[in-house]
Formats: C-alpha cells, sequence, structure tokens
C-alpha cells in the first residue's frame, strides 16, 4: 500500500487540484493530508478532493505535519509530497 502525506498551510487555492493528480498516479492507495492549522478552506477542499485529512488546532510547522502524518499514513510505501 502507498501513502502520499502531504502537509498543507493556507493553500486552498491549490490543494484540490494537486489531491485530483495524485490520486490519478498508479499504485497510489492513500492521500493525506495534514492542514497545519490553515485559515482558509484548505481541509474542507482536500476532503471534497478524497484525501484523508487530519487538522491541526494550530501551526506546527511543516517538519511536526509530516511527523504527524507518517505516523498515521496506512502504508507500507509512504511518499512526502512538499507543501503544495
Amino acid at each position: 500500500m502507498v501513502t502520499i502525506v502531504i502537509p498543507a498551510f493556507n493553500e486552498a487555492d491549490r490543494i484540490g487540484a494537486t489531491i485530483y493528480a495524485l490520486k490519478r498516479l498508479t499504485d497510489v492507495d492513500e492521500v493525506l493530508v495534514i492542514d497545519d492549522g490553515s485559515s482558509d478552506a484548505t481541509s474542507c477542499l482536500a476532503d471534497a478532493a478524497g484525501a484523508n485529512v487530519i487538522r491541526l488546532d494550530h501551526n506546527h510547522g511543516k517538519g511536526a505535519a509530516l511527523n504527524i502524518g507518517v505516523k498515521a499514513a496506512q502504508g507500507d510505501i509512504i511518499l512526502l509530497v512538499r507543501g503544495v
């Protein structure tokens, strides 16, 4: 199983397109977005695009968001995608 982990902070303008593109890749089973305390619609749009979303209550930073995502990932293979 392959999981893609995306840390995201205020990425509402592009998160949906990113998720749609990643979900089209062969062998990707899970797209996991860690919304790092965004004040925009990042979480809602990521969910609507089909990602599993973990929403953090405030900004913890990219490293912390990645660590949370890796721990929550279901895949045996985990791909980290730089914030969109």
